[in-house]
């Protein structure tokens, strides 16, 4: 097969594949999740990374850094590479 109809193809089925993502992730805002916390995002703007209990990646403010603990977060926007959250308070 052609090495540019094969190019083509690849970067069509990426794109497809990143457009079903942030539309998985759309559906995701509004809702709580449980997020096992990865470690710091950024630990200069405090947020830290997660991961939700539907393989979701999400990052959200905190004061600690919280790694290794399951953390409710609430789905509130996007980003480039997930989603970003408030921590729910019991």
């Amino acid at each position: 097969m052609d090495p540019k109809v094969v190019a083509e193809r690849a970067a069509r089925l990426r794109a497809v594949g990143q457009e079903k993502r942030k539309a998985f992730y759309r559906s995701c805002l509004g809702k709580e999740f449980m997020v096992l916390a990865e470690g710091w995002h950024s630990e200069e703007k405090k947020t830290v990374k997660g991961l939700s209990d539907n393989y979701v990646p999400i990052h959200f403010p905190s004061a600690a850094e919280l790694k290794n603990r399951m953390v409710p977060v609430r789905a509130e926007s996007l980003d480039g590479r997930g989603v970003l959250g408030r921590v729910v308070q019991p």
